[in-house]
């Protein structure tokens, strides 16, 4: 078995590269058979969910001195998970499904370096509006990851007064994507009007403005 690490899927490709999986899954063709079995990892998750925050940051910790990281970029998006289940419980909710079900579900928020990489990720309950989970993970990595000043990246469903205002609070950036259709008048004609834009790569444009808004 070989393994080149630089190796990428290419555009249009059907297949994924999990070699964990491959290894864990085909075992007994490269090492004698382990004594867990796939049903018994499972089972220690719950275990393991104890001590998730102190694990997230050992592997963080790891991988900076193994890889090192760019820390000066975060991406950060949302998804969640149903349960085929009747019943909710305090964590198991019903809200947005990702995939349009009625089933109960759980929401994971996951934040990423530069590289893809993953920092951290935070769950919390399927009826919780994703735009409340951002900056508790971000205090938290902040705090225990010795992060310096980051530079948000998340698209529109992050896009509150509440986040921009904490970011401007604590020194971040931050890049949000916002609709075109759900904006005000003014809004619409300043981003249709052709007039300042700027080449920005082979296939996009950009224009800037600045625009002060005022507490009453």
């Amino acid at each position: 078995m070989s393994f080149d690490p630089a190796a990428r899927i290419m555009d249009k490709e059907i297949g994924l590269k999990n070699l964990g999986y491959i290894v864990f899954e085909q075992q007994s063709q490269f090492f004698e058979t382990l004594a867990p079995s796939l049903e018994s990892v499972y089972r220690s998750l719950d275990y393991f969910d104890r001590f998730n925050l102190d694990l997230q940051a050992w592997l963080n910790d790891k991988i900076k001195k193994q890889y090192g990281r760019d820390q000066q970029l975060a991406y950060y998006d949302v998804t969640n998970y149903y349960f085929e289940i009747d019943a909710e419980d305090e964590f198991r909710r019903r809200g947005p499904s990702k995939e349009h079900r009625p089933n109960p579900i759980v929401q994971m928020g996951l934040l990423l370096d530069s590289q893809g990489l993953p920092l951290a990720y935070h769950l919390f309950p399927g009826n919780q509006s994703e735009k409340l989970s951002l900056n508790p993970l971000l205090n938290h990595i902040k705090d225990n990851y010795g992060l310096s000043r980051l530079v948000i990246v998340a698209d529109k469903g992050l896009n509150c007064g509440d986040n921009i205002a904490s970011q401007i609070a604590c020194g971040n950036g931050y890049v949000y994507s916002q609709s075109i259709c759900g904006t005000d008048k003014e809004f619409k004609q300043f981003v249709l009007d052709q007039h300042g834009y700027r080449a920005n790569g082979e296939y996009s444009k950009c224009k800037s403005r600045i625009y002060p808004c005022y507490n009453l």
